[in-house]
């Protein structure tokens, strides 16, 4: 008896450090990252690219994607991608378009183009590049097959919270307790049930198989994201997240934040990042 009463306390104990722990070191915003005078991290023989992304994105643009346009074909998950090898979402992701990588793109296609654009719903659609896509009529929303995080109104919480990316930043507290936690903290952002679910499970996978990397060889958390330039190598803790998480997370949620053109307190390497100039209302071809 005495032992279950410590082992309680014990667990309680934990949970309740680890809480404390994010909500003290883990909700500073740091910003866009940069690599030198660059916004990524240049490859050996290459020049930052010339083209600035954009970061200056208006609350009206923001406002539309939130409440007034809606998907007309969303992806579902019903199942957890890290711990289940044959998980895939609905409808399925086409395997020969995710084998493109970020060759690969996803559009957008309103449904009716008539409609007032603030009422309007949209389809989204996977093809084999950004030309084909274009030449089919859609508007490109990020590289990559679409998948549960492509929809616009997710869109709009990575453009409101440019700090997702960083490890830990928004709902871990929650996720240290159960993933529906962190499930209902990223739906109360304003992601759809689909996407908070698959970003929990993440940050989950990469709590329990980073645990070392990212809370222990870092306690203070006073480690910055990327290291000296010219490198800007990510840190232990980010590094561990993009072996053991990111691409499942990439795979299936479909939008990331360099997909989207979209910085971050992170620095990425420059030929993985997007440049795409998010529309309030993008001219597009049914379907």
């Amino acid at each position: 008896m005495l032992l279950h009463i410590f082992c309680c306390l014990l667990i309680t104990s934990i949970v309740g450090i680890l809480v404390w722990y994010f909500m003290v070191f883990k909700t500073e915003d740091q910003g866009p990252a940069s690599c030198g005078d660059c916004f990524c991290i240049v490859g050996e023989g290459e020049v930052c690219p010339s083209q600035t992304p954009n970061s200056n994105y208006t609350a009206q643009l923001i406002d539309i994607y939130v409440q007034r346009q809606t998907i007309a074909n969303p992806y579902d998950l019903k199942c957890d991608p890290f711990s289940n090898a044959n998980c895939g979402t609905s409808p399925a992701q086409d395997e020969s378009l995710l084998g493109l990588g970020d060759t690969a793109v996803c559009a957008i296609h309103v449904v009716d183009p008539a409609a007032e654009c603030q009422e309007s719903s949209y389809n989204l659609k996977t093809y084999a590049s950004r030309e084909e896509a274009e030449a089919a009529g859609g508007f490109v929303t990020h590289l990559g097959h679409c998948g549960v995080c492509s929809t616009l109104q997710d869109l709009a919480v990575y453009l409101q919270n440019p700090s997702l990316t960083t490890e830990g930043q928004f709902c871990s507290a929650k996720n240290t307790i159960s993933i529906e936690g962190g499930a209902a903290c990223y739906r109360n952002l304003g992601m759809t049930e689909a996407c908070a679910k698959v970003w929990a499970e993440a940050e989950f996978h990469t709590f329990k198989d980073c645990f070392t990397e990212c809370f222990l060889e870092d306690i203070t958390q006073d480690e910055p994201n990327n290291g000296p330039f010219p490198e800007c190598a990510l840190n232990d803790c980010l590094q561990c997240d993009a072996d053991k998480s990111a691409g499942t997370l990439a795979k299936v949620a479909g939008r990331t934040m360099r997909r989207s053109g979209l910085l971050s307190p992170v620095a990425r390497q420059c030929n993985e990042f997007a440049f795409i100039e998010h529309q309030r209302c993008p001219q597009t071809t049914p379907l």
